[in-house]
């Protein structure tokens, strides 16, 4: 095992990326890159196993929200390393949990919605909201045998294989590759670059698709600057990241709103409800647009 790997077996038990804490993983920005993104991706996949399996045990949703956090990372964490190939069961598995997230959006707001109502929605309200329940629970049931089948567990073991493979590499060769420190250098200008270029085009008449796009972006800053932060030494990592994840927050609650509002819009069409809730809607739509200002004047602020 070569210096680099011994380094990297060194990671802690749990990288948490908002707190992350470096020690015992060497600083040392003449790394190669590929070898310490494997160590981190390494580190993700298994604690994504580990949610994967409470999730399994109880059909939480806090355990798919932490499946979808580390879903989410792994994507980011493969998108600038060498192994992008083995994006695709990673994506695929986190867009098929959308849906139940989904729900788990407007269940977790129920006793909010209820008091926005009047008393002939009541009955209405109270039939919406059973249907969601039991589409929830034949999702999660889905997604239950969705973890367990074997092709898709046969594709992570493999992704893990790969990454122990790369981790485990000689550093004779090392001066030829790719050092970390130049490689956070160009990742973190690039995903400012992208999401400079999107917020400069925002403004109260923006879609509400730009401003998903927006928050994706942010995203992707934000995990950049958390993850690859350690390795940097000349770019305000800690500051970024702090931007990125408030306005995350505040877009994140957007991106809500709107499948919000387009699940109660189309309660008319759903033969299993067949109503709809205006009260609910146009309190929606007034936070929606609240927030719509609010991210507009962050990005001025911080601009």
């Amino acid at each position: 095992m070569s210096m680099y790997a011994v380094r990297m077996v060194n990671l802690p038990d749990s990288i948490k990326l908002s707190v992350m804490n470096p020690d015992g993983i060497s600083r040392d920005p003449r790394i190669p890159a590929s070898i310490v993104l494997a160590g981190l991706g390494r580190e993700f996949l298994s604690e994504c196993r580990e949610q994967s399996a409470s999730f399994t045990a109880g059909r939480g949703s806090e355990d798919l929200h932490q499946i979808r956090v580390r879903l989410r990372r792994m994507e980011s964490l493969l998108r600038f390393s060498e192994q992008a190939g083995h994006l695709p069961p990673v994506t695929d598995l986190r867009r098929r949990t959308n849906s139940i997230r989904n729900i788990d959006v407007l269940l977790e707001r129920e006793a909010d919605f209820r008091g926005m109502i009047g008393i002939r929605e009541k009955a209405c309200f109270s039939r919406t909201f059973e249907e969601l329940r039991l589409r929830r629970s034949r999702l999660a049931d889905e997604a239950v045998v969705l973890l367990a089948e074997s092709a898709l567990t046969r594709r992570f073991s493999r992704l893990d294989q790969v990454l122990a493979a790369v981790s485990d590499e000689g550093s004779e060769d090392a001066g030829e590759r790719l050092m970390i420190g130049t490689h956070v250098r160009q990742v973190l200008k690039k995903a400012e670059k992208k999401f400079r270029n999107l917020a400069g085009r925002i403004g109260e008449g923006s879609s509400d698709e730009e401003f998903h796009q927006l928050r994706i972006r942010a995203k992707r800053m934000r995990y950049n600057a958390e993850f690859l932060g350690p390795w940097n030494t000349e770019v305000d990592t800690g500051a970024i990241g702090r931007y990125a994840r408030d306005l995350q927050s505040l877009l994140g609650e957007f991106t809500d709103l709107c499948f919000q509002e387009s699940a109660f819009r189309n309660l008319r069409d759903d033969s299993a409800v067949g109503c709809r809730l205006p009260g609910v809607l146009d309190c929606i739509t007034r936070r929606k647009e609240r927030l719509r200002l609010e991210v507009i004047g962050v990005l001025s602020a911080g601009n």
